[in-house]
Parts: C-alpha cells; structure tokens; sequence
C-alpha cells in the first residue's frame, strides 16, 4: 500500500518486542539475519497471494473439453450478431441431432454456447417462439449462413 509508518518496528533491529510464533521457532536459527518481523511479514505476502489464485480459482475454474484443460490464454470468441439468430443456430443443431444425437436439452445447448462465447442469450424458448411468429423466413440466419457459405466456395473455385 505504500505505507511507511510501521517501517521503523518491521525492518529495524533496535529495542523491540519479540513476537513469538505460535508453532514455529526455526527463523530464530540466525538471529543476525532474520526478525521475528521478517517471518510474519512473509506469512502475510503468502498468505495474501495464496488469496488471489484461490479467488481467481473461483471466478474462472479450470475448464475441461474431453478432459484435455484449455489454455490459460485460450482464444476468447464473442458472438457479433443478434441473440436470435444464435438461437436459431442452437435449435438448427438440436434438431438435426448434431450434438448429443438430439437428446440433450436446449437449455444445457444454450449455456454451453453462452459460456463459449460468452454472451447472455436470455430466454432462449422466448425467443424461438418468436421465430416462430416471424412473417418472411423463418430461418433468415441459417439461409444467409449457407449463402454466403456457398458464395465463398464458388468464388474459390473461380
């Protein structure tokens, strides 16, 4: 923090308490090197940086793709277009049974693509009902999507 105050009673040998550990008495092995200080003050820094990995544990768990760990500096991945046609996209795997052969859950389908790319869908049967309302097409993403898939291979081709 910058403090200096307590400098004087931390790294100074004068006239001092001796602060006696609860269990531990081998830092008084070299008492021309060490304070009781120096101990406490090391117990402190471990302790604190002991706090920050196990608060950085919680907030972002090592995840786990097929039991391989991702990277620490893994690719962060964001969803540019609207949520609707992310649902659109969750719901096109879903029923084609491209992920767990159809039987698993849109609502675990939606948290995973949500956790990869790290966005809040909301409502995801909200808004498939109102794709399912819409007046043109019903599938405006997945349409564009295979569009501009096909337009991209023919203009390779050329």
């Amino acid at each position: 923090m910058g403090h200096e105050q307590l400098d004087r009673y931390y790294f100074t040998r004068g006239q001092q308490e001796k602060i006696i550990p609860k269990d531990n008495l081998e830092y008084y092995t070299d008492p021309e090197f060490n304070t009781t200080h120096d101990w406490l003050l090391a117990e402190i820094i471990a302790y604190r940086k002991l706090m920050k990995y196990l608060q950085g544990r919680l907030i972002n768990p090592a995840k786990k793709i097929n039991g391989i760990p991702l990277q620490e500096n893994a690719v962060k991945l964001e969803w540019t277009h609207n949520k609707s046609a992310l649902a659109e996209l969750i719901y096109a795997l879903h029923y084609s049974g491209s992920i767990n052969h159809g039987k698993g859950e849109i609502s675990k389908l939606a948290r995973a693509f949500q956790s990869f790319f790290d966005i809040e869908i909301g409502e995801i049967y909200q808004i498939f009902s109102e794709i399912k309302m819409r007046q043109k097409s019903k599938t405006k993403f997945l349409e564009e999507l295979a569009y501009t898939l096909r337009h991209e291979i023919e203009k390779s081709e050329r």
